[in-house]
């Protein structure tokens, strides 16, 4: 267990979503550890996919992620039917920290995580010039 959810962070995802995560705790499996590190921590695979490969490290960062994240969207159930939250957080990189709810345990289970690369400058769209 990571910790409790914030009050702020359940009232925002209860607002936003209708899913009471009052009281609830922050959970990380070993399993899901070995998962997300088999599934997100090779760096050439990861290089591919345009993200950056996990890495034991970054495990740290998830009380951050979770508790002042920079965006948070319900992107779905799981194959359970349990609710999907995805936080995210720029921090040294762009976090993506995809957890579900435990209703059973009052949890908020790390699922997976990955991260891509921080950008710097905001994505601008040049258009197009013709000359003459």
């Amino acid at each position: 267990m990571f910790g409790k959810v914030s009050d702020e962070i359940a009232t925002t995802i209860s607002k936003q979503f209708g899913i009471n995560i009052d009281n609830y705790s922050i959970s990380l499996k070993g399993d899901n550890v070995r998962k997300i590190i088999k599934d997100h921590g090779n760096p050439e695979t990861e290089s591919k996919r345009g993200q950056i490969a996990v890495t034991k490290s970054d495990f740290d960062y998830i009380d951050d992620i979770i508790l002042e994240p920079d965006n948070i969207y319900l992107p779905g159930t799981t194959s359970s039917v349990k609710p999907s939250i995805t936080f995210e957080k720029n921090i040294n990189n762009k976090y993506i920290l995809v957890e579900f709810v435990s209703d059973k345990n009052y949890t908020l289970e790390v699922q997976t995580m990955y991260k891509h690369k921080k950008r710097t400058l905001p994505l601008r769209i040049i258009p197009k010039r013709v000359f003459s």
